[in-house]
């Protein structure tokens, strides 16, 4: 009996979170929490989802869950023949009630399943080819994205990302697409989840609200003057994480809205006499915040005061 597997890793933007829906670039990280998808050869078709997408049912009844029987379906379109198959799935990317983490899981599901499903039917699999059609089916069913976490769990590994401005055909170049893998020097890390989920498509349209706005357009000049000297210096450093969040909290102000939540602020006060440098990742408004220290012995200070809070630092960590 056949049996394929793939493991695709959650995601964290280290820069470039919002600027990159309006053509600029992004640098996104892997991390060490995976979803993990298993396709066997089946005389019936069955799927189980052990995700903050949970489900356990067979073809008839993938309605229930949107986003799998989008992908099925689409995948039975571009696989002939697509014969009945068995499929696995089970996360980490989410916490023991299933709740979401902030780090991509509907990006991993939509990517993992598509390149399953290919490398399972011997179909061509590359990373542009499973990005493309990750797109295809989320754009199918209206979802407001960058698509950013689809480039990184499609590629596996930190990369520099620019949104294409049209879709095409799936083996066709897309304009101004790019999907660059980047070696970055990064401070010692902390990762933090705040307990809240982070409302995506409010904040992108609340920003989109002030697109035109000289406000904004100072953001996305400031946000894509760091991700660009990040590239060219291949490093991270604590001035340029102050000047990331500096940069965010502009566009807060200039959207009107709240992207740097209470909570995160009082992460950042048990922070403070560490002189450690704090920003958020993804849309803002919740989800995870990082934590850059100087060094690994100020790392391990943060860690333990933190870890008397009700914000303890999580076992995240970022594959480089």
């Amino acid at each position: 009996m056949k049996t394929t597997t793939v493991q695709v890793p959650g995601k964290v933007f280290l820069a470039g979170e919002h600027a990159v829906m309006y053509g600029k670039k992004a640098i996104i990280f892997p991390v060490n929490q995976t979803l993990s998808i298993t396709v066997k050869n089946s005389e019936h078709f069955y799927i189980q989802a052990h995700t903050s997408h949970p489900f356990n049912d067979d073809l008839n009844g993938l309605k229930q869950a949107p986003l799998l029987h989008a992908i099925v379906k689409t995948m039975q379109q571009h696989i002939q023949p697509f014969t009945p198959v068995n499929i696995t799935i089970k996360s980490t990317l989410d916490d023991k009630n299933q709740r979401s983490l902030g780090l991509g899981s509907s990006g991993a599901l939509t990517t993992g399943l598509v390149e399953a499903l290919l490398k399972h039917f011997n179909q061509p699999h590359n990373p542009y080819r499973v990005f493309k059609l990750g797109v295809t089916i989320q754009q199918g069913l209206g979802i407001q994205s960058s698509f950013g976490d689809l480039a990184l769990t499609a590629f596996k590994t930190p990369v520099v990302y620019q949104m294409f401005t049209s879709v095409h055909e799936i083996d066709q170049p897309w304009p101004d697409l790019i999907i660059q893998p980047i070696n970055l020097a990064l401070p010692p890390l902390t990762i933090v989840n705040t307990g809240i989920k982070a409302d995506s498509k409010h904040y992108i349209q609340a920003i989109n609200r002030v697109k035109d706005e000289p406000c904004f357009k100072h953001f996305l000049n400031e946000s894509d003057a760091l991700v660009n000297t990040m590239i060219d210096t291949k490093k991270l450093t604590l001035p340029m994480v102050i000047s990331l969040h500096k940069a965010l909290l502009l566009l807060e102000r200039c959207a009107k809205t709240t992207l740097w939540t209470p909570a995160m602020e009082t992460i950042n006060a048990h922070c403070d006499p560490y002189h450690t440098a704090l920003k958020f990742s993804g849309a803002g408004g919740g989800d995870n915040v990082l934590i850059f220290s100087k060094n690994h012995g100020i790392k391990k200070q943060t860690d333990l005061k933190l870890t008397k809070t009700n914000y303890n630092p999580t076992h995240l960590q970022i594959r480089t």
